[in-house]
């Protein structure tokens, strides 16, 4: 326990450390990652509008009328997409989760 509150101190999210102390790790946990998604979407809002930018000046400047029309996306790729997980990899997870909560993961 002693780890995760030095963590969660370091972390520069809550300014006073005495505040750690009074909350539960699961109300600590749950603010942590709401300014995690905030800061996601604030900077996922930053490369649309740099996108934008980038996009429109490039499209101004095209030589030909055949030449591609570039959206944002094109300068910021979406990078949340992924991979379908295997068998092999969800049983391995499912598996490490048993065995962190002593639920029986040696079977």
């Amino acid at each position: 326990m002693h780890e995760y509150v030095d963590q969660v101190i370091l972390s520069g999210v809550f300014t006073d450390p005495r505040v750690i102390y009074d909350l539960t790790p699961a109300e600590i946990s749950v603010t942590i990652k709401g300014i995690n998604s905030r800061e996601k979407e604030l900077q996922k809002a930053d490369n649309i509008r740099f996108g934008t930018i980038c996009a429109s000046v490039y499209n101004q400047n095209r030589q030909k009328r055949t030449d591609k029309i570039w959206k944002w996306s094109d300068f910021f790729p979406d990078k949340d997409y992924r991979e379908p997980a295997d068998q092999d990899e969800i049983k391995e997870k499912c598996m490490m989760f048993m065995k962190m909560h002593n639920s029986g993961g040696d079977k």
